[in-house]
């Protein structure tokens, strides 16, 4: 179990990651200008600075709490979006597909996957249909490979609300990763489905032989 254990790895999703790094400079903005306002604020309130516009300052001081409080949301916002940013990952885990792409992990039943494949995201989003907003969000990550993870059935958490469009499939009906090495990723949720399948396999023969009949004759029929 331990070395299982070992070779599991997180793979950073890159979008949440390259979301984050887009809007983390406006709230640190915000913080920073607010700062300098309180700080503008405080030496003229003490007759530190002069000549400068003296009614527009007193009235600020008399709202400073607000200026405080736009300093401490804007700094809560940073590191809320880093935390995201830095935070989001999928992990082949031996029970479950881990995906936490914000604030909350959620694990994906092995037996809703349909089948996983290798893609392309420029092929899966071709930079021709994409807006310019999307396309420099995008733009360094299209060369890069992905892992295409078709769903038979979705979890009941409203996971297309929750996440970013681009963990999706154009189509909608499965989910993408992009993640610094894709293939790694192939290999381990396909390794853990194959595992769990086999082990509830062996449970279904000790508990039903009609049940391991009718897998056996589906599978002749396949072969």
């Amino acid at each position: 179990g331990h070395m299982a254990k070992k070779q599991t790895r997180r793979h950073r999703l890159l979008v949440p990651y390259r979301v984050g790094q887009r809007w983390r400079a406006m709230p640190l903005l915000t913080a920073l200008l607010g700062v300098l306002l309180y700080a503008l604020m405080w030496l003229h309130r003490y007759g530190l600075i002069e000549g400068m516009n003296g009614p527009l300052l007193d009235y600020l001081w008399t709202v400073r709490q607000l200026i405080l409080a736009l300093i401490g949301f804007s700094l809560l916002l940073y590191v809320l979006i880093m935390l995201i940013a830095r935070g989001s990952y999928v992990e082949a885990r031996p029970g479950a597909l881990r995906v936490k792409a914000g604030l909350i992990p959620l694990n994906i039943s092995y037996s809703r996957i349909g089948a996983i494949k290798l893609g392309q995201v420029g092929a899966q989003f071709p930079a021709d249909r994409l807006s310019n907003r999307d396309y420099a969000l995008l733009e360094p990550l299209l060369p890069l490979a992905c892992t295409v993870v078709e769903l038979t059935s979705w979890p009941k958490e409203p996971v297309r609300k929750l996440w970013h469009k681009f963990l999706f499939t154009p189509g909608g009906d499965g989910l993408l990763f992009i993640v610094e090495d894709a293939m790694l990723l192939n290999q381990q949720i396909d390794a853990a489905r194959t595992a769990l399948l086999a082990a509830s396999r062996r449970h279904a023969r000790y508990q039903d032989p009609i049940e391991r009949a009718i897998e056996m004759q589906r599978r002749a029929g396949r072969g």
